[in-house]
């Protein structure tokens, strides 16, 4: 699809560039063949409509280049599903689950728009060896796979709570915040801390749309 749209983009502006040098030939030729070019009343029509005709062309042709830049954007963020969120995917296969999908998203973060992919995973802490913390999994320290892939954590929003855990990593232009959550709370009668069985996650990729300006 992504590429279908590129080709029409292309095909566009080939057909602008034909439609106007007709215009052009139609309007700024003289009668007489052979004529010498001139911006008499005999030679040529009013030379305004060719500067006009000529500048909407530029512009017509800006627009299809801005078109070209952003499906050259939006087929970098379509590509997230395989360069980036199979990878974390997989990572999640691996643990015992009931949900592990990955949809399409766009998302908003400190007033920015991101688009790309999300995966919702949910689990079960009894399902999950004892010996594992899924929470930080993906946490880039230094040295493990994920900070060797090129991942970098952004210590400003990373926090850690009683039953849930957010961080966001970012990797070259590719945004992704982390989120884990699970039911915790304080037993009023015997004053004990108790967590529930469900454990979810939910992950979001991103490239930050640049909105532009009006």
């Amino acid at each position: 699809m992504i590429l279908l749209l590129q080709d029409g983009c292309i095909a566009g502006c080939e057909l602008i560039s034909l439609r106007f040098e007709f215009i052009r030939l139609r309007f700024a030729t003289p009668r007489q063949t052979g004529a010498k070019r001139n911006w008499t009343r005999s030679g040529n029509k009013n030379p305004d409509l060719i500067f006009f005709l000529e500048g909407f062309e530029i512009n017509m042709k800006k627009w299809i280049v801005t078109c070209l830049l952003f499906i050259a954007v939006a087929a970098y963020a379509e590509n997230l599903n395989e360069t980036v969120c199979i990878q974390f995917h997989q990572a999640l296969d691996s643990l015992n689950h009931t949900k592990n999908e990955i949809v399409p998203t766009s998302f908003e973060f400190e007033n920015k728009t991101y688009e790309g992919y999300e995966i919702v995973f949910e689990t079960k802490w009894s399902l999950l060896d004892k010996e594992i913390d899924p929470m930080d999994m993906f946490y880039p320290y230094e040295g493990n796979f994920w900070y060797n892939a090129g991942w970098r954590a952004d210590i400003r929003f990373c926090a850690d709570g009683p039953g849930s855990t957010f961080y966001l990593i970012r990797n070259s232009d590719v945004f992704c915040t982390i989120r884990w959550y699970f039911v915790s709370y304080i037993d009023e009668k015997t004053g004990k801390y108790v967590a529930g069985d469900d454990l979810s996650c939910k992950i979001q990729f991103g490239i930050e749309i640049i909105q532009k300006e009006k």
